[in-house]
């Protein structure tokens, strides 16, 4: 293990604290200038206030910094939140500056509020999440991931990854070159958090218990990313009637739309691919988990049964292995009596047989069953966050633009309702069958193994 510091774990806290204390003195100027007018004191007073808090957040975290025993990471998701709010706020005060001034001292006062407000963000996106030190896990020569290191920003874009990307670009790629994962995302360390938590309910409501948090994180970002998908189609039709008609519509607003068209797309693109990263992590912790389950109850299964040692069977011993061996040897070319006329199995053979179905089935269970379940996990918001938002959203959109003719779409969406779930029913019965005859292979392929090892 080793601990890795963030660059300029300090020196960034004091550069945002100055900005925030010149951020601070910009609102006071404000105030005192009387820049807003006579009725915008009420807001030169709250923006006062709003940064006296900010700059009481910053000097804790600049304090805390400095010490080796207290330190308080999340005072650092706190100010980067109110950062990015305040600047997605003031972006629309600082358009407004830039096109319709009051005063050319109102104008040079917000430049730079919002100067420092850029700062403030951008210092935060460079930043490591929380501004900590992080503990890296180092296994021979396998590098640990860059993901606990990475910025906000390239955590929000994946650049992250880019080095290993571009090192499987130049060259093949050899164990050495592949990082580690997080030790957080490690088998042993997902299945040990899951099993402190109590277990009170069902598998599948405790499951979904345990992974709530990643769950609703992933159905937000699903539910952005569907709202989004409606917004490059309005703003589509606003250009088109600015185009139409451009008397009735401001040139700036028309820019303004068109920055929005490609804000809007990056950010729907973003939502909705970080949705399917947290469902792919909770695929594979969810994996982890049912193998690792799955696995120490077939332990605790076969030591209650008592007799089983090798896969479910007896260590049989020289002498009971040999006569088998001659008894199949004087057998072999004879034909083989039909089901019916088959003799009784003795009770040995017979538990023998069961124990073997059983290592099928849970070979099974762990190999087809659990990759089945987990994939649910990675796909399943686009059923219960995106598709609804997706629904009224067109809905309501169609009823908009097209009244009532809108009811012919609607009708012909629920028409075609009994028809998707038939043939969802039917590739639910085709999957049963393909799992019936995974087990049936996995069997066979015991049995004849077990053969083998007989010979």
């Amino acid at each position: 293990m080793a601990v890795n510091k963030p660059r300029g774990e300090v020196t960034v806290v004091v550069l945002e604290e100055l900005a925030v204390l010149a951020a601070l003195g910009v609102h006071v100027a404000v105030f005192f200038t009387d820049t807003y007018g006579h009725k915008g004191r009420t807001a030169a007073i709250a923006s006062i206030a709003v940064w006296v808090y900010i700059a009481t957040l910053a000097s804790l975290r600049l304090l805390f910094s400095s010490t080796s025993r207290l330190s308080f990471p999340k005072l650092w998701y706190h100010t980067a939140f109110i950062y990015a709010s305040q600047w997605i706020l003031f972006s629309l005060v600082f358009r407004s500056a830039i096109i319709h001034p009051r005063t050319a001292l109102q104008q040079k006062l917000i430049i730079a509020e919002f100067a420092l407000t850029t700062t403030l963000l951008v210092i935060a996106l460079t930043s490591r999440k929380g501004n900590k030190p992080v503990e890296l896990e180092y296994e021979g020569d396998i590098e640990p991931s860059r993901e606990p290191v990475a910025s906000v920003f390239s955590l929000a874009t994946w650049s992250w990854v880019d080095p290993i990307v571009w090192k499987g670009y130049k060259k093949t790629y050899e164990l050495s070159d592949v990082w580690n994962l997080a030790p957080k995302d490690k088998a042993s360390t997902v299945i040990m958090n899951y099993r402190q938590v109590k277990k009170t309910s069902a598998l599948a409501y405790h499951l979904l218990k345990h992974f709530k948090r990643g769950i609703l994180i992933q159905a937000g970002y699903s539910t952005l990313g569907g709202i989004l998908a409606f917004a490059p189609t309005l703003l589509l039709k606003a250009i088109l009637e600015y185009v139409e008609a451009p008397e009735n519509t401001p040139v700036n607003a028309a820019w303004f739309y068109v920055i929005l068209l490609f804000i809007s797309s990056c950010v729907s693109a973003l939502a909705d691919g970080h949705a399917l990263w947290l469902g792919r992590k909770i695929c594979i912790r969810l994996r982890a988990i049912i193998i690792g389950e799955i696995y120490a109850k077939a332990l605790k299964r076969r030591a209650a049964a008592g007799g089983d040692k090798v896969l479910g069977k007896e260590k049989k011993s020289a002498e009971e292995i040999e006569p088998n061996r001659l008894k199949r040897m004087m057998t072999f070319g004879r034909k083989k009596k039909k089901a019916t006329e088959a003799p009784k199995q003795e009770d040995g053979k017979a538990s023998d047989d069961d124990s073997q179905v059983t290592t099928g089935t849970i070979i099974n269970l762990m190999a087809v069953d659990a990759f089945k379940v987990s994939e649910i996990s990675a796909y399943l918001h686009f059923l219960w966050a995106n598709t609804p938002v997706m629904i009224i959203g067109a809905i309501t959109l169609l009823y908009t633009i097209l009244g009532y003719s809108s009811i012919a779409g609607v009708g012909t969406m629920l028409v075609l309702l009994p028809i998707n779930l038939y043939v969802s029913k039917q590739f639910a019965s085709i999957q049963k069958l393909i799992l019936a005859a995974t087990d049936a292979r996995i069997h066979t392929t015991n049995e004849v193994s077990r053969d083998v090892v007989h010979y």
